[in-house]
Formats: C-alpha cells, sequence, structure tokens
C-alpha cells in the first residue's frame, strides 16, 4: 500500500509540470512579462517551480546518486534563491508606490478570492 501511494505522489508532482509549462510558455510568448518588475518576478517564480519538480523527479526516477545531482540542486536552489530575494525586492519597491492601509481594505476569505478568479 504504501508504494501504491508513493508511487501517486511521484506522478502528482511530475504533473505539475503541465501546467507550470503551458504558463510559462503562454505567458513567455504571448504576454509581455518583461516589461515589469511584477511580470519579471512571476516568470522567474515559475520557472524556480520547475527547476525543483525537476529535482524532485529526477531524484525520484534515477536515484539520488544520479550523475551531477549536487550540481543540479546548486544551479536550482541559487536560481530559485535569487528569484525569491528578487520578489522581496519588487514587493519592496511595489508598496513604496502605491502605499496601503491595511485597517481600511475589505478583506475576503481565501475561497472567496479563489471561487472569483474561476468565475472570470
Amino acid at each position: 500500500m504504501t508504494d501504491i501511494i508513493l508511487t501517486i505522489g511521484d506522478f502528482t508532482v511530475l504533473s505539475y509540470l503541465i501546467p507550470l509549462g503551458l504558463f510559462v510558455g503562454l505567458y513567455g510568448f504571448r504576454s509581455p512579462w518583461f516589461q515589469t518588475e511584477l511580470g519579471v518576478a512571476l516568470m522567474f517564480q515559475k520557472i524556480g517551480f520547475i527547476g525543483i519538480i525537476l529535482v524532485i523527479v529526477l531524484s525520484v526516477f534515477l536515484g539520488a546518486a544520479y550523475p551531477g545531482r549536487e550540481w543540479v540542486r546548486l544551479v536550482v536552489y541559487a536560481i530559485v534563491g535569487a528569484a525569491l530575494w528578487l520578489d522581496v525586492v519588487n514587493l519592496r519597491r511595489y508598496q513604496r508606490k502605491y502605499p496601503f492601509n491595511y485597517r481600511d481594505a475589505k478583506h475576503k476569505s481565501i475561497a472567496t478570492l479563489i471561487r472569483e478568479q474561476l468565475r472570470r
């Protein structure tokens, strides 16, 4: 039973490459993502997710000791780390440019936000 659950988990993670690949392809070739800081950050996030998932998938299917694993991990994790710091820098820029008063904001539940996004 445990092997089945592990296999399902492995293929579930592998399946994430489909929407991520579609997003990067569509966003990369059909949107001007490179024109804003937030667009660049979003693209780097998705590419980072793809990198992390590839590290996981390579280990699952090739074993934890495949040749070059340490370099693959180092490069992917360095890119992801740089993208995460870029997010922080861009967030601060955005917040300075568009100040926000939290007390005056109307808050919605996460479920409501998701429903609204799916209806569009």
